[in-house]
């Protein structure tokens, strides 16, 4: 113990202080504080939009495409009731809105909202439609407009073939601040949907609960006409895309944190070129030369482990101080008006094991060229003689 005061003494007080090892270890505290706040916000920013989404789309869904026969409906509707999941039923189809001159892609989505009633819907009215803002934005369309949904997919033939179309007023819009929902999705009553298509199906069982998905796994594999979808499936190339940007950014960092460790390499290295009679003192009180060495590198690990674990402490807790706070200081056109924030054990490690890790491998060299420089004890005393 005292020889790690004794040296901890030498490296931080006013006379003898390492100012380059200081540096250093200034720097490792940087680097795991920065990590932890860049994955911490950046984290939040990812969350927030996928949650968002989620909110909309679901957390998962179960695809009936194949499904014609009523009889299976009622199975799979039956066995999800007897494991108290909450679901939706919908027939989700790709058409277009017309309103006047103008005509938009829509995805409508006819919801049954007799059975159940998503959250972000409960407080709209439902009995017309409700489209996006920017879809809305696109059809040049106001409360109360009528708008014609066309389904070029769905054919009547009276003198030449005819796209089916049904008509329906918007009671409502919605504001998800999610480009690719906002301008393209509608939803309204299921039966509006069932009348376009002239049939009593359903393409779409949608969960919003993420608690259930685990048994809506379950009961899927029961029914092999049926395909179930997460959220992270139907949305592949967003996950590889916040992924690569997470992964970019940590990669600049630790770019970063090799500066530093330049830094711990000299530092350490002009640390035991000055220490070295100091460590031959203990050996002339009888301490092995092979311990000597130990503790030396020993030592190397608890200044590298203390001040990564302090800036890892000082992130969290400013992380911690800016969720609380809720400080809106953003601009107006920014969704998220404060900075969020979302951290998981994963990110913390990451923070904490990049900078140690990259410390210990460098002082772990230094340590190295002064073993060998050093080499007998006896032979050092002599040259100083």
């Amino acid at each position: 113990m005292y020889f790690y005061l004794y040296f901890f003494n030498y490296i931080f007080k006013a006379k003898t202080r390492q100012r380059l090892l200081f540096i250093a270890v200034v720097g490792l505290f940087i680097s795991s504080f920065s990590l932890v706040v860049l994955q911490g916000i950046m984290g939040g920013l990812q969350n927030g939009l996928i949650n968002r989404s989620k909110i909309v789309l679901g957390v998962g869904e179960y695809r009936l495409d194949t499904v014609t026969d009523k009889n299976k409906y009622k199975k799979i509707l039956s066995e999800l009731d007897h494991n108290k999941v909450t679901y939706s039923k919908e027939y989700e189809i790709e058409l277009m809105g017309n309103n006047g001159n103008r005509i938009s892609p829509v995805i409508l989505h006819g919801v049954d909202f007799k059975h159940f009633t998503p959250n972000f819907l409960k407080d709209k009215d439902t009995s017309g439609v409700i489209i996006g803002s920017d879809l809305a934005s696109s059809l040049n369309a106001h409360f109360d407009a009528k708008i014609n949904f066309i389904s070029p997919a769905h054919i009547d033939y009276f003198i030449r073939a005819v796209p089916r179309q049904v008509s329906e007023k918007i009671t409502d819009f919605y504001v998800s601040e999610l480009s690719e929902v906002d301008s393209v999705h509608a939803w309204t009553r299921l039966t509006l949907v069932q009348n376009l298509i002239k049939e009593r199906l359903l393409n779409r069982i949608v969960f919003y609960n993420k608690a259930d998905l685990e048994k809506v796994k379950k009961i899927a594999h029961g029914f092999f006409d049926i395909s179930f979808y997460t959220w992270e499936d139907k949305n592949k190339s967003l996950v590889w895309a916040l992924n690569l940007e997470t992964n970019v950014m940590l990669f600049l960092f630790i770019g970063m944190s090799f500066l530093v460790a330049i830094c711990i390499t000299s530092g350490f290295m002009i640390f035991f070129d000055k220490i070295k009679t100091d460590l031959i003192s203990y050996w002339v009180l009888g301490k092995s030369q092979k311990s000597i060495y130990k503790m030396s590198y020993v030592f190397t690990h608890i200044v590298s482990f203390i001040f990564c674990m302090m800036g890892l402490c000082f992130g969290l807790l400013f992380l911690y101080l800016l969720q609380q706070n809720n400080l809106n200081f953003m601009p107006d056109l920014f969704v998220e008006r404060n900075i969020p924030v979302h951290i998981d054990g994963l990110k913390v490690l990451i923070s904490f094991a990049i900078p140690y890790l990259i410390a210990v491998v460098f002082s772990y060299f230094s340590f190295a060229s002064f073993r060998k420089d050093t080499g007998d004890f006896i032979r050092v005393i002599r040259s100083v003689g």
